[in-house]
């Protein structure tokens, strides 16, 4: 956790110079006045080919329905916005993770747990806010480029591993 100098997102943003990661953040107040800065985030999402990965501001309960109800969101909206359809989605804000294998194994969803600063989880289970402790990890995938030069993810290739 020490080699984590900020958010997943924003480190996956930094490591291609032809993504861009649009922030809208809010910070987080503890019960003592401590402020943490840009931990809660509306939804936002960034693209890279036919992946997703997106922080919604909604959660549902059990695991798999909040990235379900994600996609469900983002394919009422992709034909109007001429947007891609996206083979793999990752979501975090659910503080559970789930790797869902969906049309036939032909889209992966994945549930990313939790992605803010770990000091906030840890506040937020001293004031008994919260259940169960959320699950921490990160998502492995790999890409190819087709010969348009578009992203392709290898769906066998896709894993979450817990920290």
């Amino acid at each position: 956790m020490g080699e984590i100098r900020d958010s997943p997102l924003r480190i996956m943003a930094d490591a291609y110079p032809h993504v861009t990661l649009v922030e809208n953040t809010h910070g987080f107040k503890t019960a003592t006045g401590e402020r943490i800065p840009y931990q809660l985030k509306d939804t936002f999402m960034i693209r890279l080919g036919d992946a997703v990965i997106a922080h919604p501001r909604v959660s549902r309960k059990h695991e798999g329905r909040s990235v379900a109800a994600f996609v469900e969101e983002y394919d009422k909206w992709a034909a109007p916005l001429d947007l891609p359809r996206p083979r793999l989605v990752a979501t975090g804000h659910h503080h559970r993770g789930a790797v869902l294998y969906t049309e036939a194994g032909h889209r992966v969803l994945v549930e990313l747990g939790v992605l803010c600063n770990p000091r906030v989880v840890q506040y937020a289970l001293d004031a008994g806010k919260l259940g169960t402790p959320p699950v921490m990890g990160y998502l492995v995938f790999e890409q190819t480029r087709d010969e348009c030069g578009y992203w392709l993810t290898d769906l066998a290739t896709v894993r979450y591993v817990l920290v």
